[in-house]
């Protein structure tokens, strides 16, 4: 593993970038209030980072959206407009589950059938919100889905177990990342996890290698409950699975450290 500082990294020459994407949120420069006119934005939207499929984006990053943003950008879903989108980006806004769920049901009606990228980072949606998010999985909408950022929206284990309930239903066989970080997920949340990955590489989530959970609620009973589905071999195919900083104490996290160790599973990391 190597790990890098963002101020160390420069990109090579002639490669496009938006440097905004290597300053924190609060620290770029951007709009300083909401758009009054959702729909005029939607037909001028800001243009994405060069990071970003080109042509195939949609990036309201940072932009000060509310519910009413939310609703407009779901009516502009709904009209079709948007049926080429690989990215989908409106996380820092201001967006409850009552604007999200909009989203989520005109995306559950086909809005964005090739999606691969959705980040709904920093959004106050909570558990109904994701409870809308499992509902827009579950109807097989986003079949090319890869990564889901959804860190720091007020997420508990109600909302976590409707996620990855959805999750191990088997609509998203080509999710490749997931972030939940920094929410109020437990160790129900966690075993739901354990659950959506029944089958391991023959289950619902076969290319599902990266977590980051960290900074949510896991002790060690849910620490047993994960070391049970690794020694199962349902978790044999994870790479990288983040569960600190937790309440774990060390017992639990030697439980599934010698689980891991025990079973050989020398490419599953765990890191506390």
């Amino acid at each position: 593993f190597l790990s890098l500082k963002p101020q160390c990294i420069e990109p090579s020459p002639g490669t496009p970038y938006d440097p905004n994407e290597f300053v924190p949120i609060y620290k770029r420069k951007g709009p300083q209030h909401a758009p009054d006119d959702m729909q005029e934005l939607l037909l001028n939207p800001p243009k994405p980072p060069g990071s970003c499929p080109e042509g195939a984006s949609l990036w309201l990053l940072g932009r000060h959206l509310h519910d009413p943003h939310a609703r407009g950008l779901a009516e502009s879903f709904n009209a079709g407009k948007w049926r080429h989108l690989k990215y989908v980006n409106f996380a820092s806004n201001n967006i409850s589950y009552l604007g999200f769920n909009h989203v989520m049901h005109a995306i559950a009606d086909g809005a964005t059938p090739l999606l691969e990228q959705l980040a709904v980072s920093d959004n106050p949606f909570g558990d109904l919100g994701a409870s809308g998010l499992g509902m827009a999985i579950s109807k097989g909408s986003m079949p090319n889905l890869l990564t889901l950022d959804a860190n720091r929206c007020g997420i508990g284990d109600r909302g976590a177990c409707a996620i990855w309930s959805a999750l191990g239903e088997g609509h998203t066989k080509k999710m490749e990342s997931i972030y939940l970080k920094e929410q109020q997920i437990g160790d129900e949340g966690h075993e739901a996890m354990c659950k959506a990955f029944k089958g391991g590489a023959d289950g619902a989530l076969p290319k599902l290698w990266h977590l980051q959970l960290g900074g949510n609620q896991l002790t060690d009973e849910g620490c047993l409950v994960m070391a049970n589905a690794i020694e199962a071999g349902d978790l044999a195919h994870v790479r990288n699975l983040y569960v600190m900083p937790s309440p774990v104490s060390v017992d639990g996290q030697e439980v599934v450290q010698q689980t891991i160790d025990e079973m050989g599973y020398k490419q599953l990391h765990v890191f506390f």
